[in-house]
């Protein structure tokens, strides 16, 4: 029987993913129980959507056992004013994707409303800027304690996505994890009010994440594209500075599979991988089935 892990109902765990000038998507704040599991890539594999300040996305994570997390998020764009820019970064500058939102152990969780993901908001900017500002792969991941689900405020439209479906056995990994006091944690309401949240992070001792996606380059068009660095065809374009309906067909996912009006499987990566897989096991007999042939024929002259 499938079933979420043991939560209060309506408490949620914050999480934001955004990218800076010279770094891929990275996880910037994950929930403290994933981090600890070292499974909070999860986040990566399974949250993207429209970049839209009116939409926002709900899915289920279900591992192949049967843990089931679920995600309530939404995909903004950075303001200047966030991370110390002047207007000319809304206007002329790449824009920067940012994907806030929340996990939810024991069920779906209340419905969204607008003074919710603006406490979220206030809540991961500051360790959001100090990440942009650091501009470096070596910024600490910062983890999320649990906060409270108010249902107060005006009700936001909220589109349900297909579950994601995972071969990762999060309960297992669940069990096992070691349960850590040292590393950043994300600012508390009080200290976002005041800005807190430097380069270095709060605290010190945390491990840094890796990239999350293969490195994002411009193009002459305005948008960046996901793809590798050293010239092998990207996998979609990531709406930068598009307007009208090339803007509301921007879909960002950190995992390096963006889509363009398409679709979500509901596994992503974790499909190819099991098709390489596949594919390795089948190259494998082949070649195992060859040498075998190629021994007897040489043993009968």
């Amino acid at each position: 029987m499938e079933q979420g892990l043991p939560g209060e109902p309506g408490v949620a765990w914050p999480f934001a993913i955004t990218r800076s000038v010279r770094t891929g998507f990275r996880i910037v704040v994950a929930p403290d129980f994933l981090v600890e599991a070292e499974q909070h890539d999860l986040l990566s594999d399974a949250a993207g959507g429209t970049v839209s300040e009116d939409v926002v996305y709900r899915r289920e994570f279900r591992d192949r056992g049967s843990v089931r997390l679920w995600l309530l998020y939404r995909v903004v764009y950075l303001r200047g004013s966030e991370v110390d820019r002047d207007d000319d970064f809304d206007r002329h500058t790449r824009r920067t994707p940012l994907i806030e939102g929340v996990v939810y152990r024991s069920g779906p969780g209340p419905d969204a409303t607008d003074a919710f993901f603006a406490l979220l908001h206030e809540l991961c900017l500051p360790t959001v800027r100090a990440f942009y500002l650091a501009d470096s792969a070596a910024f600490p991941l910062h983890r999320s304690l649990p906060i409270a689900a108010a249902g107060t405020g005006r009700t936001l439209r909220v589109e349900a996505q297909t579950p994601y479906l995972s071969e990762r056995n999060v309960q297992a990994a669940l069990q096992g994890r070691h349960p850590r006091s040292d590393g950043p944690f994300l600012p508390t309401q009080e200290e976002a009010c005041v800005g807190s949240g430097t380069a270095e992070g709060v605290g010190g001792g945390a491990r840094p994440v890796g990239d999350l996606a293969d490195p994002v380059r411009g193009t002459s068009s305005g948008q960046a594209v996901v793809g590798d660095a050293q010239g092998d065809e990207p996998d979609r374009a990531v709406g930068e500075q598009q307007t009208g309906a090339e803007q509301q067909a921007a879909v960002v996912r950190p995992d390096g599979v963006e889509q363009q009006g398409q679709s979500d499987s509901g596994e992503g990566p974790e499909r190819w991988r099991r098709e390489r897989r596949r594919l390795i096991v089948a190259l494998v007999a082949v070649t195992t089935a060859l040498v075998i042939v190629l021994i007897l024929a040489g043993s009968r002259w």
